[in-house]
């Protein structure tokens, strides 16, 4: 999310678009899965030449949000485009107009829609992305479909052996290391595991891996639940936390 650009002649009006920049990078972190630069790291790239690659080299994310805001009398005119961090093409662009006499109302609305519309879009972006392994998503499915049949200590081991599988092929699943996680703690959890102090270990490794690369991923949270309680009842109170 970098700044946005201030179009208007007047100086004084740059506190409107670095406002548009703020909340819009409020709106986009709360986007499940969605990893955004900090304000105050985004902002170093202020009115200077933008180049997406490199910008996605230096900062470690896939796309840039640029745009700029322009004003005229009572009348706004805001334009916003992603762009894709490793080729520069653009993915996505819009347009908004509107009138200054509520400028909180209107910079809630645009900002608002800019994230429905990013997150619509990232989605899309991300479906058409080639993998390396898109035997990956397979094992995954096959995993959950595994854990859904129910509580059994065949179930886990099946759930637990098509995790591993597609571990071994994308090490930085955040999905897989979630479900492999979860599988661990919840065969501990319903007595399923032969090794419950070795389950629950692995799983909070699997755990700390997923956060790491996304803080905010829900399945990650959810086995970290299941992980809690599991700890909980093993360690009779004390979970490790």
């Amino acid at each position: 999310m970098l700044p946005f650009a201030n179009l208007t002649n007047d100086p004084g009006q740059q506190y409107f678009a670095d406002g548009v920049t703020e909340d819009l990078t409020t709106d986009l972190s709360r986007i499940a899965g969605m990893f955004v630069i900090a304000r105050n790291t985004a902002f170093t790239y202020r009115d200077k030449p933008i180049d997406a690659k490199q910008i996605g080299r230096e900062l470690g994310v896939r796309y840039a949000l640029e745009g700029s805001v322009q004003r005229s009398g009572n009348q706004l005119r805001i334009t916003a485009q992603l762009i894709d961090a490793e080729t520069g093409g653009h993915l996505w662009a819009e347009r908004f107009d509107g009138d200054t006499s509520d400028l909180f109302a209107l910079q809630n609305e645009i900002t608002g829609r800019i994230a429905a519309a990013l997150s619509l879009e990232l989605v899309s972006a991300e479906a058409i992305r080639p993998t390396e392994h898109p035997e990956v998503l397979d094992y995954i499915f096959r995993a959950l479909a595994a854990y859904n049949k129910g509580p059994g200590s065949d179930t886990y081991a099946e759930a637990v052996s098509l995790y591993e599988h597609a571990l071994a092929l994308d090490p930085r699943s955040v999905e897989a290391l979630a479900g492999l996680a979860g599988s661990l703690a919840a065969r501990v959890m319903l007595g399923f595991s032969d090794y419950r102090a070795v389950d629950l270990e692995r799983a909070d490794g699997l755990i700390a891996q997923a956060f790491a690369i996304s803080p905010r991923s829900p399945p990650t949270h959810f086995a970290k639940a299941i992980w809690l309680k599991s700890a909980g009842a093993v360690y009779g109170g004390h979970s490790r936390i």
